[in-house]
């Protein structure tokens, strides 16, 4: 509720801990994962020098903060149709992220992007490995949503 009332996810307090960081150093996932989905940098310090990713205490936390931060960057990168920061953040195991919530690929959220690039970077995904008939939570693959929007 917070965050849908605009709440800033990657807040610091006193110490410089961003809600992340408290998410993070006591294992919690679920809360973890809300938070990526809505732009928290888990690449952010705090004042001991230390990420969200380096107080998780887990190595498995860890590296699952890792690949959804990757696969999230991947998403925003298709959703503006950026090239550059698609072929940045592209790497095979996040050309097939799926959004926790929505279920959208990178290919969902480029044939959904309203900028003149996006042919380019669905070629570009399509090239590295998307599945081009994966489903969404709505049971859409990315040419319904390209049909959709007439694309």
């Amino acid at each position: 509720m917070l965050i849908k009332h605009g709440a800033n996810v990657n807040a610091m307090d006193l110490w410089q801990f961003t809600p992340l960081h408290e998410a993070a150093s006591k294992s919690r996932v679920e809360v973890c994962s809300l938070l990526l989905s809505q732009g928290a940098d888990p690449t952010l310090l705090n004042c001991h020098s230390k990420s969200a990713i380096d107080v998780a205490p887990t190595r498995e936390l860890q590296e699952r903060l890792a690949y959804e931060f990757k696969g999230h960057c991947l998403l925003e990168a298709a959703r503006q149709a950026d090239p550059a920061k698609v072929k940045k953040y592209l790497v095979p195991d996040v050309v097939n992220f799926k959004h926790p919530y929505t279920g959208d690929t990178p290919l969902h959220c480029a044939v959904n992007s309203p900028y003149p690039k996006r042919k380019q970077v669905l070629e570009t995904l399509v090239r590295k490995g998307a599945h081009l008939n994966e489903k969404n939570k709505d049971f859409l693959t990315p040419l319904h949503v390209a049909a959709d929007n007439s694309h």
